[in-house]
Formats: C-alpha cells, structure tokens, sequence
C-alpha cells in the first residue's frame, strides 16, 4: 500500500482469488503433487505479477505518487522478461517432475530452485520499497 489509486472492483475480487490458490498450494502440498504445485505456484506469480501491473498503471494516474513514477517510462513488455522466464520455469519444473515420474532427488532439486526464486523475489521487493521511500515526497 505504497501509492495511491482509484480503486477498481478487481482490487477487493483478486486478493481473494490469490488467498484460494494458496489454499490450493497448501493442499497440493505431498509428494505425489509436486508437479502441480510448481504450476499452481506459476499461476499465483502470474496472477500476482499481473494484479501488481494493473496496480501500477492506475497509480501513475495519480499525481499524488508523481515522484515515484515521473523518472520512470511506462512498462513495455521487455521489462516483463524476468517474472516472464520465471513463471515459466516454475511451469517448466513441474513438467520435468512429472516427465521424471515424480522422482524424489529431481524434486527436491527444483524445490530449491523454488525457495531461491522466492528469496529473489522478496530481495526485489525490498528494493522497490526502498526506492518507493526514497522517492517520496512525504519522507
């Protein structure tokens, strides 16, 4: 909640479908369900990502949050090519686990893989919110 924007109706219904898919992560949690949890665990970066896109081009409507996004071009689809490669590569690992027949060592391996996807994505987070802070005109 670090800019200001008009609200759309999506804003109260995604969080919601995010909060179900994570139950549906939860229970595909197991070992006979490695493959779908790294494509359920796709779709929430993917929904994810895309619910932060639309976030964002409505707050740069607002000139309240001018600082932050007056330096800055608008998103073109290059700029997407990291979450891109990363949601394919979760969808990527969990066809190899299902190709491998769910095999223990291969799953484990691209679990690892997962959790260090997870730490970076938490890295770019604090990075954003420093400069979100940084740039403020209120700080």
């Amino acid at each position: 909640m670090r800019f200001r924007w008009v609200p759309a109706i999506s804003d109260s219904v995604l969080p919601f479908m995010i909060g179900i898919m994570e139950f549906m992560l939860i229970e595909a949690l197991g070992p006979e369900h490695v493959s779908l949890w790294f494509i359920l665990l796709a779709t929430v970066f993917a929904l994810m990502h895309w619910v932060s896109h639309q976030t964002m081009k409505r707050a740069r409507k607002d000139p309240a949050n001018a600082g932050f996004f007056k330096p800055r071009k608008p998103a073109v689809l290059r700029d997407f090519l990291r979450e891109t490669m990363s949601i394919a590569g979760l969808v990527f690992a969990g066809l190899i686990v299902l190709i491998s027949g769910s095999n223990g060592v291969v799953a484990l391996l691209l679990l690892f893989g997962a959790n260090a996807l997870l730490g970076w994505q938490f890295y770019q987070t604090s990075i954003f919110w420093e400069l979100s802070i940084a740039e403020s005109p209120e700080t």
